[in-house]
């Protein structure tokens, strides 16, 4: 029986792809936050169910109608700048929607919010998937 600690080990000695499955990991966690507070928020704000389960697929949404653009970005550019952009504009739409939350705005506009930032951020996913050969390098799929 042959082991497959030799070739993870090897992907996992590689630094650029320590910081990329780190910085992924970050990011989707951070990305996972808004969706449960944004849930909570507009409950709060509404009293409404349902209004809290929109706000839920407002968060989810553009991944399913926006990935294939992500996937085509992350081709079509380089990805390093594909994520970058991804995660800069991601975290700006965060800090409008801490923003518009943090000052009472209406449901709608901080659900217009959410999903804005949902879409910018669905590029990053594509981009960083597309980047694991080229980072495990040779022999590094396992």
């Amino acid at each position: 029986m042959t082991s497959n600690r030799g070739p993870l080990r090897q992907v996992l000695g590689r630094r650029p792809f320590r910081l990329v499955a780190t910085a992924h990991a970050l990011s989707a966690t951070a990305q996972s936050l808004p969706v449960v507070a944004l849930a909570v928020y507009v409950y709060a704000r509404t009293g409404s169910a349902g209004w809290a389960g929109a706000a839920t697929a407002v968060r989810l949404a553009p991944r399913i109608l926006f990935s294939a653009f992500g996937g085509a970005a992350g081709d079509r550019h380089p990805r390093r700048r594909v994520l970058l952009a991804a995660n800069v504009s991601a975290a700006a739409a965060a800090a409008v929607l801490t923003g518009a939350m943090a000052t009472g705005a209406p449901p709608a506009v901080v659900l217009a919010v959410a999903f804005a930032g949902a879409a910018v951020a669905t590029a990053g996913y594509p981009a960083v998937v597309a980047s694991i050969p080229g980072l495990a390098g040779p022999g590094g799929l396992v």
